[in-house]
């Protein structure tokens, strides 16, 4: 796409992961304020033991050069610790989650798109073998994309959640400012509210009035 840009009326980039560090940098320090506050919070002895805990996992992460331990490291801080702490890195509003998860269950939903259950049970199975393959690879843990993207001269919009703690809420800044080569009437960053990681599922009217006001300005 960036070699033939001529040919491009203009981009947009969902929630895209500029820095892989940087972003994870980004929930661990959400998760330790989290922590931080919980504790001074409460005088149950358990959970001051395991916000402590979660503390110092959070410090052997941050420090461990996101290496060998990667895919584990990113299961325990974007899966277990969020449940512990209140929230959910990929849902701002969990009662929409259910909304996925029963079109999951919905017979008409396979016929639609000509799927079974199993044939997605197994998609999803290869899908986690090939994220955890690529997890492992130090090339990928220190992925940053800030570079590449600063070529692009075609009009782009970019969209994040605004409790888009999956990737971090710094995201959208980040791609926003590389995006040099893009006069500022050309390029915006929209912030949908009550959204996390997942927009489109979450607020798709938000998006929807995004992209249609994008487009017509820029096509």
């Amino acid at each position: 796409m960036l070699k033939h840009q001529e040919k491009i009326n203009s981009f947009i980039s969902n929630s895209g992961t500029a820095n892989i560090q940087d972003n994870t940098f980004a929930l661990i320090k959400h998760e330790k304020q989290l922590a931080n506050k919980l504790l001074k919070k409460t005088d149950d002895p358990i959970k001051i033991n395991r916000y402590n805990d979660i503390l110092k996992k959070l410090d052997t992460i941050e420090n461990s050069g996101f290496n060998k331990t990667f895919f584990a490291d990113m299961n325990t801080i974007r899966y277990e610790f969020p449940k512990d702490l209140g929230f959910d890195v990929y849902w701002a509003q969990p009662e929409k989650k259910s909304v996925i998860d029963n079109l999951l269950k919905d017979p008409d939903f396979y016929t639609r798109n000509k799927y079974t259950p199993e044939l997605l049970e197994k998609v999803m199975k290869k899908f986690e073998y090939v994220n955890e393959v690529f997890h492992a690879q130090e090339s990928y843990n220190n992925l940053n994309i800030l570079n590449e993207i600063s070529v692009i001269k075609t009009p782009i919009l970019i969209i994040q959640g605004e409790f888009d703690y999956a990737i971090g809420v710094e995201s959208g800044k980040m791609i926003y400012k590389a995006l040099k080569a893009v006069p500022k009437k050309d390029k915006e960053l929209v912030y949908i509210k009550n959204a996390s990681h997942n927009v489109p599922s979450e607020e798709p009217e938000q998006l929807y009035n995004s992209l249609t006001t994008f487009f017509k300005k820029h096509n």
